[in-house]
């Protein structure tokens, strides 16, 4: 019982930690341009190991949150192949860094903390 008590009061300590350790605030893109929309696709291929992905011209500017799905695959003639596909979305967010311009993506799978160059963010509610 007394070994219980200490792994229950372990992990209270650990969640404490590790959700305000990081004092992370999301925040979206202001003012997106040419620049800051290359960053973050290139960010996003860059971690996701893919030579290119397609993001919309508002992403990250209204929602902190990004979700990429898989691409679906198909045949040569372009018809979507039959079958299983157990990838599933990949999430993303951004949050504001530290120091007061910085953007930070975060690849929620890994904890990869991306910073954004030539980004404009803020803090958001969402």
């Amino acid at each position: 019982m007394r070994n219980l008590g200490a792994a229950v009061v372990f992990l209270l300590l650990a969640a404490c930690a590790s959700s305000s350790a990081s004092g992370d605030r999301n925040a979206v893109i202001v003012n997106p341009d040419q620049k800051s929309r290359l960053a973050l696709q290139n960010a996003v291929s860059k971690t996701l190991g893919v030579a290119y992905v397609v993001l919309a011209e508002n992403a990250l500017t209204k929602e902190s949150t990004l979700i990429i799905e898989p691409a679906r695959i198909r045949d040569f003639q372009g018809r979507l192949l039959q079958g299983r596909d157990s990838r599933g979305p990949e999430r993303f967010h951004l949050v504001k860094g530290k120091k007061k311009n910085d953007c930070v993506l975060v690849y929620e799978h890994t904890g990869t903390r991306i910073p954004l160059i030539d980004t404009e963010c803020k803090a958001s509610k969402s």
